[in-house]
């Protein structure tokens, strides 16, 4: 784990020696700090490790449970952490900054739990895009859902997105233009054959929804700043044997959320940015450069990226 001021030197964080995190599934910004999601892989099983840290330099110990948090967020002074698709589990929520973790057991916190592919904090609210998982049986064309919750308990339904089928992961964001949610649906077919599909919405309150012009691809992360949107995401190539050479970064943006235009590619095999941040007129990113790692190997190099925000055309 490393952590720098925006535009700064990156520094590697001071972490516990024990147990070992073998990686950190997510992080979040809290009233004291950040909390973090480590995975823990024992000889017999695995579990959730939560950290903490005031500064982002030093973490400590907090509590643990098991299962794989892949999924963090905040919502007035409550952690609320969803788990991994690919073992499925009643969300967690704690009180006290992820020293103590308890299972949210209700009706409508189970709903979500268990159908979650996208999550967004916004307007004082937790939103989540809720979709049956469509991966191994491609029959499965449900409408996605969209809640919200002020206490990351009790959720209430408040869209159901247009024209929508079940979907595997959607990104949601939000800004002076409006609203967008992007998704992908990925089905196989065949002998182990993936197919794609790609779709977007806007809205300008979150509540009606209408399907996007075009739908961007590969999407990872949307920031929203005065300008529109930007959405980033890596294709890693073909299914499932993940090569340096194959992978190349998705840039796109939208003015409105609506129609969506794909930026250029070149220079972008073998390299991927992870997540991005706008800052007045710059657009911060940090991923991985494979090209910088050895020849035989999947290694890569962290590294960051800067670009003026006019260069990336709406």
């Amino acid at each position: 784990m490393w952590y720098s001021d925006i535009g700064g030197t990156w520094q590697l964080a001071t972490l516990p020696a024990a147990p070992h995190i073998d990686r950190i599934h997510a992080i979040a910004v809290t009233q004291v700090g950040f909390v973090a999601l480590g995975l823990v892989l024992g000889p017999e099983e695995f579990f959730t490790q939560t950290l903490t840290s005031s500064d982002g330099h030093s973490w400590q110990l907090a509590g643990s449970y098991a299962g794989v948090g892949t999924d963090l967020a905040e919502i007035n002074g409550r952690l609320i952490a969803f788990n991994d698709g690919n073992s499925r589990s009643d969300p967690m929520y704690s009180e006290d900054d992820g020293a103590t973790w308890n299972v949210v057991d209700n009706e409508t916190g189970v709903a979500v739990g268990n159908g979650l592919v996208g999550l967004l904090e916004a307007d004082d609210y937790l939103w989540a895009v809720v979709s049956d998982d469509p991966t191994e049986d491609a029959s499965i064309k449900t409408p996605v859902e969209l809640w919200r919750t002020t206490d990351g308990l009790n959720w209430v339904r408040v869209a159901q997105l247009p024209d929508s089928i079940s979907v595997n992961r959607a990104v949601m964001a939000d800004g002076p233009s409006g609203w967008v949610i992007a998704a992908r649906r990925t089905t196989f077919s065949g002998e182990g054959e993936q197919n794609n599909q790609w779709f977007a919405w806007r809205s300008s309150d979150a509540l009606a929804w209408e399907p996007a012009a075009t739908a961007p691809e590969y999407v990872g992360q949307i920031v929203a700043d005065g300008q529109g949107f930007i959405a980033i995401g890596r294709d890693p190539g073909p299914c499932c044997a993940l090569e340096e050479s194959n992978v190349r970064q998705h840039i796109w943006t939208s003015g409105d959320g609506s129609t969506w235009h794909q930026q250029s590619q070149k220079g972008w095999h073998g390299r991927e940015v992870d997540f991005i941040t706008a800052v007045g007129d710059q657009v911060h990113g940090v991923g991985m450069d494979w090209l910088l790692g050895p020849s035989s190997g999947n290694f890569a190099w962290g590294v960051t990226w800067q670009v003026d925000r006019a260069d990336l055309l709406d």
